[in-house]
């Protein structure tokens, strides 16, 4: 027997011999290639391996499936003719002692029915993994969903694979400990466990693993670290062996598949299937885009919604908050107490805190007080003030280094940076910046604020008021004076704008630290005053105006003299406030205090004179 193949396209067909198979009936295709004869399916299945077309791709599995089960890759060819049919005993040949199918007792998997929205990323892994003959390490943030899909890539293939081992890096302080303590894999394998030299061991256990002769089978490395990259020349390489690793961090020479956030649908998907509670839609995508789609997020709070019944308003507060959740989650068997407290707990950023890591510190804690939004670089070294900081010299290479190591998300298509909203709130809590260590942003976003009345649109302001309100927020108990001159800008724009409460609040507390740091008759504390005046008058509250720009009258009485500009714009504008007031007569005493300032300070033909004439 030949075993002559013939692939036609046209009619999807494939003819082996005499044999038939129809590749546009689906269903039946295992049925099909079960029929075959032995020698038949090992000669399919080493000819299909230099096909790579696609529409071969679906065929191609189904023909693993079967030749898998029935020892066709596994065990030795065919190489003799015969009417020997699946699943016969090979002739003459000797048995040989199995392994398990798990070499380590710990193999987790998760039916890939069970998760949301990466059925195309199990394909892509797929893929990756049969069609590359290097390791794939899966990438991504903590808690994006990694480790799931390596479980559900086991649960989905497992029966494709004559042996699996589980290794959780994360759990070890090396690649080697990790696979010497790996529970049941040197029993497994019959390594003395007796040996104390760690050296020895792990030299043994690679090579048994390399002994295996069954194929193809499956290693997932868990957690693995960038020091992986040292042991890419021991890990056994396709066909005998697939590797996956998943990863925060970038590992050199290994193939990386980029695990990205889930879409906002499947986000809703995924925290209705965990809480059924919660009907307001609306609301639920609000809470949703607020944590940036982080997939362990959603579940830990829409099991928490569920079990607690927690309000809305809680849960959209819940980070900051550190709600309480008492419930437990596939990424951990122990139950997670309060929502924050767990999502510091797996990620640890103390290494940053050493003098070596200054420069990476010192950055995290910057982007950590911006918008959590793609940056481009030179966006970056603009509101850093890269030429004022003598540890933004290696800004780049800190960046990059930073997304290799899982901090920060790079979008290589714009070439832009951004840090997650979650891992903003692992830094402020476990890096939390002083004033004097951002300084030159927070006096850049203070000058980007600065409103210029007689030059300025103050709708070109409107897009730094985020940024204003991230740091005004974080350092809101702050008293420093450069905290009181952002609050003072942003709260000018936030008034152009109409949110007049907002304005007020940042004013109240400019006031406050400037009373503070340079005392009530201070030409600072004199502008404050008048600033919250004239919020203070749009929001109605005249007699609360009055008072405040008296004291800014005083105080620039005192500092500049009656006949200043400075002190002549105060009297204009305490004049208008005593206008709403009704007090006619000590409006015009001011105007004429005013008029008489200008008069001599620029001449009765100046704008600013005609302005006090008319007022």
């Amino acid at each position: 027997m030949d075993n002559q193949i013939n692939i036609n396209n046209n009619l999807g067909k494939i003819t082996i011999d005499h044999a038939e198979i129809n590749l546009k009936d689906a269903n039946g295709i295992f049925a099909q290639l079960e029929g075959l004869q032995k020698m038949q399916l090992d000669r399919l299945w080493q000819e299909m391996k230099n096909h790579q077309e696609d529409y071969l791709r679906f065929f191609k599995e189904e023909l693993r499936r079967v030749a898998i089960q029935k020892n066709i890759i596994n065990g030795s060819r065919i190489t003799v003719g015969g009417n020997m049919h699946i699943g016969d005993i090979y002739p003459n040949t000797k048995a040989t002692p199995s392994l398990p199918h798990q070499l380590t007792t710990k193999v987790p998997y998760i039916k890939p029915d069970k998760i949301i929205g990466r059925s195309k990323d199990l394909d892509k892994l797929r893929a990756l993994l049969l069609e590359h003959g290097e390791v794939v390490v899966l990438n991504g943030m903590g808690g994006i969903g990694k480790t799931t899909v390596a479980q559900a890539y086991i649960g989905k293939y497992q029966a494709d694979y004559a042996h699996i081992i589980w290794l959780n890096y994360g759990e070890q302080t090396d690649f080697r400990a990790a696979l010497v303590n790996a529970t049941g894999l040197l029993t497994n394998l019959k390594i003395n466990i007796n040996d104390t030299n760690i050296d020895r061991i792990f030299e043994e256990t690679m090579a048994a693993i390399g002994r295996i002769s069954e194929r193809p089978n499956l290693w997932i490395i868990d957690n693995a670290d960038a020091d992986l990259h040292r042991y890419h020349g021991s890990l056994p390489k396709p066909p005998n062996w697939h590797v996956l690793a998943t990863s925060r961090e970038q590992i050199h020479r290994f193939k990386p598949m980029p695990l990205d956030f889930l879409d906002a649908d499947d986000a809703l998907a995924l925290f209705r299937h965990h809480c059924k509670r919660v009907k307001d839609e609306a609301a639920i995508r609000s809470i949703l885009k607020t944590i940036d789609y982080h997939t362990l997020t959603i579940e830990i709070l829409a099991k928490t919604a569920q079990r607690n019944r927690t309000d809305l308003a809680r849960l959209q507060s819940a980070i900051s908050d550190d709600l309480k959740a008492g419930v437990y989650i596939q990424h951990k068997s122990d139950k997670i107490e309060r929502v924050t407290s767990y999502l510091l707990s797996i990620f640890d950023s103390s290494a940053f805190g050493t003098p070596e890591y200054a420069p990476h510190r010192q950055l995290l804690q910057h982007l950590a007080l911006i918008p959590s939004a793609y940056h481009n670089y030179e966006w970056l070294q603009q509101l850093m003030q890269a030429e004022a900081a003598t540890w933004l010299e290696e800004l780049s290479p800190t960046l990059d280094d930073l997304v290799q190591k899982g901090w920060l998300l790079h979008n290589t298509d714009t070439d832009q940076y951004k840090m997650h909203p979650i891992i903003q709130t692992i830094i402020l809590r476990q890096l939390p910046p002083k004033v004097a260590d951002i300084l030159p942003l927070i006096d850049n976003v203070t000058k980007l604020l600065h409103l210029d009345q007689t030059k300025d649109n103050p709708v070109d302001k409107f897009e730094y008021i985020p940024y204003g309100q991230l740091l005004t927020d974080y350092f809101e108990a702050a008293t420093e004076s450069e905290i009181s001159r952002l609050q003072n800008n942003l709260a000018l724009v936030l008034k152009e704008l109409g949110d007049y409460k907002g304005a007020k609040e940042l004013l109240e507390k400019a006031v406050q630290s400037d009373e503070q740091n340079f005392g009530q008759d201070h030409p600072n504390t004199a502008i404050r005053y008048s600033n919250l005046a004239t919020v203070l008058k749009d929001l109605g509250d005249y007699k609360g105006a009055k008072e405040l720009l008296e004291k800014a009258v005083q105080s620039d009485e005192q500092n500049f003299g009656q006949d200043h500009p400075n002190t002549a714009i105060r009297y204009s504008n305490l004049a208008t406030v005593l206008k709403d007031l009704g007090d006619y007569k000590g409006a015009k005493e001011l105007l004429e205090k005013a008029v008489q300032s200008d008069e001599q300070n620029f001449g009765q033909d100046h704008p600013n004179t005609a302005i006090r004439y008319s007022n």
